[in-house]
């Protein structure tokens, strides 16, 4: 059976769908019993168990073939302010303690731009999480196409699609979420010892005026990218959490261009997704949201 952290995010919710489409047992960790029956629906067995509540998850380790982790990236409505650094010490005890067979932890490119432990919460997490004792495999993303959903939702309504990202017409790497997860349950189901290293991008890099021109086509009309300018990211991310401020560090390496550089000797995968797929299910969701 594999553990399954985040399991009603973009990622983690692929990650489980793909495991059980193999015919493996899934047991899905959630937070409340209200996040239950959809997935013991599918045939997940659930968990419950808060990601910050060290001893309840390691109790939901405990067992395991495997474990599937991530940082709680909450989207910035619903982020309530959890201290990620603390997160990475709940999730490490409970790994540690429940000694899963092995583990995939989802981190990011952002990993590499900033190596000191208590500014970059990924770095602290492969930091931290590397001391354990078991095999386990860091699958590092670029940056999600579906991080664009609310300027996907605005540009449906204006013709304009703001964008954090700049120069407009610098191609960055960008891939779906699904190829993410696709990745992390192939690793799930593999066996290795000691550490490795996976990245993981999209077919070809994009940048914001391709995003834009894409989005265009699937509107059918013109869409035009338009930068915000840094000194409006304050107003626009209000919430002062660590979770708004790892993502404008995010969009800061990636505007500096040094959180897109490949690495030698890690194990480099490519999606198959291209971002039309990805825009036409957010413009879809756009135009059913209220």
């Amino acid at each position: 059976m594999f553990a399954v952290t985040g399991i009603t995010g973009n990622v983690g919710s692929v990650v489980a769908r793909m495991l059980l489409a193999e015919r493996e047992d899934v047991r899905a960790i959630v937070r409340s019993g209200a996040k239950s029956t959809e997935w013991e629906e599918q045939g997940c067995e659930t968990f419950v168990a808060d990601i910050r509540d060290q001893h309840a998850l390691a109790k939901a380790y405990s067992g395991m073939r495997g474990a599937f982790v991530m940082l709680p990236m909450c989207t910035l409505e619903d982020d309530d302010g959890f201290n990620l650094n603390d997160v990475v010490d709940s999730i490490h005890y409970a790994l540690r303690e429940g000694k899963p067979e092995r583990v995939v932890c989802l981190s990011t490119l952002q990993s590499l731009v900033d190596k000191s432990a208590s500014s970059n919460a990924f770095s602290y997490l492969e930091s931290k999480l590397g001391t354990l004792p078991m095999p386990l495999a860091f699958v590092r993303s670029a940056w999600y196409v579906e991080n664009s959903a609310r300027e996907v939702a605005e540009a449906c309504e204006t013709g304009v699609l703001r964008s954090f990202l700049y120069p407009l017409d610098r191609a960055v790497p960008m891939i779906a979420t699904a190829d993410v997860g696709r990745v992390i349950a192939q690793t799930l189901c593999e066996t290795w010892s000691g550490k490795r290293t996976i990245e993981v991008v999209g077919p070809a890099q994009v940048s914001p005026n391709e995003l834009a021109k894409v989005l265009g086509w699937v509107l059918g009309r013109e869409i035009n990218a338009e930068a915000v300018p840094r000194e409006r990211w304050e107003q626009i991310f209000s919430a002062k959490t660590q979770s708004t401020n790892l993502y404008i560090q995010m969009l800061d390496a990636l505007n500096a261009g040094s959180a897109h550089r490949e690495v030698a000797g890690i194990d480099r995968r490519t999606g198959h997704i291209h971002p039309e797929v990805v825009l036409n299910d957010l413009v879809a969701r756009a135009l059913t949201w209220p």
